[in-house]
């Protein structure tokens, strides 16, 4: 039998937890869920105990599973997406720092590398630290 989740919408900022409470309904509504709490990055912690999905780089949405907690598929979860992320990393800075590159292109696309630089390095941070948090779990 299927049976309704609590979830934990984790928002980097102000303004997406705001987005978030603000269309609690449809989402509890849409994704079949028992409860939305909206917690806020530095003031709240993750919940303990339970599997996430990274939504993108500022919001980060964790389900409080049934049963047993598989934390060891969380963090091989964690170490494919942060392999990914760091390859996208190293290929864009690889290309930002070529011989010529800020000389020749355009500003604004030169911007927009700069903030997905930016962006892919928030995300690694993220996920170093959720890993981290497993790890002090299982020491525990």
């Amino acid at each position: 039998m299927f049976s309704r989740m609590p979830a934990f919408a984790f928002c980097l900022s102000d303004e997406v937890a705001k987005i978030i409470t603000s269309h609690e309904l449809e989402i509890l509504t849409l994704a079949s869920l028992s409860s939305i709490k909206v917690l806020l990055s530095g003031k709240d912690d993750p919940p303990a105990g339970c599997a996430f999905e990274n939504v993108n780089e500022i919001i980060k949405v964790y389900l409080k599973v049934e049963g047993n907690f598989d934390a060891e598929s969380q963090r091989e979860k964690i170490t494919n997406k942060m392999d990914e992320l760091q390859k996208q990393y190293d290929k864009l800075e690889k290309t930002i720092n070529a011989p010529g590159y800020k000389e020749k292109a355009e500003s604004h696309l030169l911007n927009i590398s700069i903030e997905k630089l930016s962006t892919l390095m928030r995300e690694l941070d993220f996920f170093k630290k959720e890993r981290a948090r497993l790890d002090a779990k299982d020491r525990s």
